[in-house]
């Protein structure tokens, strides 16, 4: 689940900012910056995160939350824009729990956060927003591990040029001896290539624990 920052909103102080309403889940109400609580009528509303920017995206669910207090609250006007209406409302989503877990963890613990960045980050950044593999071709977990096995040795190739070269990978395949049953007793299965004087196989993974390092 994304991590994302409180974003600044040109219309309102930053005091008066989501982040600085009080949930209470034992009553399901929220606590404004003013001292008054926002209630729900408990319906579910559907949200759609699609837009003509963005293609794709379901729907969620979402609860709202509002008070009548709004209209003679002295600071309407820094909290919202809909001042002549039903004044503040907050969409509280039905994953936010999960969301604030997430946010927790990841604040209080920055430097995992950093470092799963450059981890993962840049394989799958490069992998669906560079090379545009945003979906699979194929059905079926089998089918679907060769199709992902094949992109990740293309990463692994072109990662390891970006780092040492062109020359020096070639040497190390040269002297690469792989031990192909040891390989497939961890969970790789060997995808047979064109014969070559370097490489006669590669070792694909069957699944995204198991990563070959090129």
């Amino acid at each position: 689940m994304a991590f994302r920052e409180q974003p600044s909103v040109k219309h309102l102080d930053k005091k008066y900012l989501v982040e600085n309403f009080q949930y209470n889940p034992k009553n399901d109400t929220y606590l404004c910056p003013q001292g008054q609580l926002l209630k729900t009528n408990g319906s579910w509303y559907k949200k759609s995160h699609r837009s003509e920017k963005r293609k794709t995206g379901g729907t969620t669910r979402v609860k709202h939350y509002k008070t009548p207090f709004c209209q003679m609250c002295p600071v309407l006007n820094q909290c919202t824009k809909n001042t002549e209406g039903r004044g503040r409302v907050i969409e509280r989503n039905e994953n936010q729990d999960a969301v604030d877990r997430n946010n927790f963890r990841i604040k209080t613990q920055r430097e995992l956060y950093n470092r799963r960045q450059q981890i993962c980050e840049h394989t799958f950044g490069t992998i669906k927003r560079q090379w545009g593999f945003t979906y699979t071709l194929l059905k079926g977990l089998q089918k679907v591990d060769g199709e992902m096995g094949i992109i990740f040795i293309c990463y692994n190739l072109r990662r390891t040029i970006s780092i040492v070269g062109v020359k020096k990978l070639l040497k190390k395949l040269k002297k690469w001896k792989p031990d192909y049953k040891n390989m497939l007793n961890q969970g790789g299965k060997i995808l047979f290539l064109k014969k070559s004087d370097t490489m006669r196989g590669v070792v694909a993974p069957v699944n995204f624990s198991y990563r070959l390092a090129a």
